[in-house]
């Protein structure tokens, strides 16, 4: 598929010498690249290194790949540099120990009783509270790094 095309696959080696992530870089080419392109006259709107930034994005945490998505989407409309559109969106992800958590102890302390029946071997309650830790931060909680938290908090308080 990358290489059908000489346009895509020289698209393609210019996300790939910019960001060194060949298989992102293929995947996102052939998904959101691509499909773009198929509903723009076949124009490859977001330049390689661009689409190198929001693989590096991505993959360091900054970004969900949904939230990157919709920064890809953006930077195709209008151009500008992903990690500055991801910003002025409010999309960047907060990895912040602290910060996350100060959500964690809110959600646990709002929800003393299911904090009770997790601890009584309701473990699949963990989803209930990551899901309220995503709603409290807007959605801008790393998921994995607020599991980790709330996991922590969970066994501390055991």
């Amino acid at each position: 598929m990358l290489t059908a095309n000489l346009a895509v696959a020289e698209y393609y080696e210019g996300v790939v010498r910019a960001c060194a992530e060949p298989q992102s870089a293929a995947n996102w080419v052939m998904t959101e690249a691509l499909a773009d392109a198929k509903d723009h006259q076949e124009q490859l709107r977001v330049a390689p290194p661009a689409l190198a930034q929001l693989v590096a994005l991505v993959k360091g945490g900054t970004l969900s790949h949904q939230a990157a998505k919709r920064v890809f989407g953006e930077v195709a409309a209008k151009g500008g540099d992903p990690r500055t559109v991801a910003e002025a969106l409010g999309l960047v992800q907060v990895a912040d120990t602290s910060v996350l958590a100060a959500w964690v102890t809110d959600v646990l302390g709002a929800h003393a009783p299911e904090v009770g029946r997790y601890k009584n071997g309701e473990t699949k309650l963990m989803a209930f509270f990551l899901g309220q830790v995503m709603r409290a931060s807007k959605g801008k909680a790393d998921p994995k790094l607020a599991q980790r938290v709330l996991e922590e908090k969970l066994a501390a308080s055991a």
